[in-house]
């Protein structure tokens, strides 16, 4: 079970790193409570690992050699830039990120949802209502289609 929900962009969350496989994912957190396979447009098979209760998501995508490539979360423990995120309205988000430099802030209205990105942290957080709903984080990009790896 994850215990450390502190986001390091570009790198993971806790003692996950990207780029690990799933054994590894697995040797560190234990077994998912679920499996999802489903073949994307270009027919590569995309593989999401399920935690609690669908809370927690870790996505392995056949393109990238079945590394880990993307976490989505809703959870309030999670914390960027040391404050708790769940915590925070929009604004105080965009505060908090402006102050840490994170400035490429991309908003839009989805489907009733306001959805920000930050490609240059590799987050995205989705608002549904004006709360936090969910966050994704991936590595960061070495150009548009290839990640750049932790170490």
């Amino acid at each position: 079970m994850l215990k450390d929900y502190v986001i390091n962009p570009g790198i993971g969350i806790g003692q996950i790193k990207f780029g690990i496989v799933r054994d590894e994912l697995q040797n560190l957190i234990g077994s998912p409570d679920n499996i999802e396979s489903n073949n994307d447009i270009e027919d590569d098979v995309d593989i999401t690992w399920e935690y609690q209760g669908g809370t927690l998501l870790f996505y392995f995508d056949e393109e990238d050699k079945y590394k880990l490539g993307g976490i989505e979360l809703e959870n309030p423990e999670v914390e960027l830039f040391g404050a708790k995120i769940f915590d925070l309205t929009i604004n105080e988000t965009k505060e908090l990120l402006d102050k840490n430099d994170a400035i490429d802030i991309e908003e839009e209205d989805v489907d009733s949802e306001i959805v920000l990105s930050i490609d240059s942290i590799g987050l995205t957080l989705y608002y549904e209502n004006n709360e936090l709903d969910s966050v994704q984080i991936s590595p960061l990009y070495l150009d548009d289609e290839n990640f750049k790896w932790p170490e």
